[in-house]
Parts: structure tokens; C-alpha cells; sequence
């Protein structure tokens, strides 16, 4: 997945412009990022990449950088 398709996903997730963020988005501060999307965004990266990416690491990681690399390098 490059970075495009990733923030692609993420947007879409969200409900949001993929114009509207970058890898240096601090993910919490998108208005309708939720606990819940957050468990969306989970299942649809493992959905299209088949990385499952942690609960735990969402709530250590800052940025959609912080989940971007994990997914890169998984």
C-alpha cells in the first residue's frame, strides 16, 4: 500500500477530503476521528493489506505516520 492509497483509506474511513490530511496528521485531532473509527480503520487495513495493527499501538501513536510505517513494515 503506498502513501496515497493510504491516506485514501483513512479519508474514507472518516468521512473526510483525502486532501484534507497528510502522513503528519495528528489523527486525533480529525473531527470525526472516534474510538470507534479508530476500530474501522483497524479492520479495513487488515481488510486490504492483511496487517493487523493493535488497539494498544493506536493509542501510543500520535500520527498517521506512526501507523503508515507500521504498515510498511509488517
Amino acid at each position: 500500500m503506498n502513501q496515497n492509497e493510504f491516506l485514501d483509506l483513512i479519508a474514507d474511513e472518516l468521512l473526510i477530503a483525502p486532501n484534507s490530511v497528510t502522513l503528519e496528521t495528528e489523527f486525533r485531532q480529525i473531527p470525526t476521528w472516534t474510538s470507534l473509527n479508530s476500530l474501522l480503520v483497524i479492520s479495513k487495513i487488515h481488510e486490504v493489506t492483511g496487517i493487523m495493527v493493535s488497539a494498544k499501538f493506536i493509542a501510543e501513536s500520535n500520527t498517521l505516520s506512526d501507523i503508515y510505517k507500521l504498515v510498511q513494515h509488517s
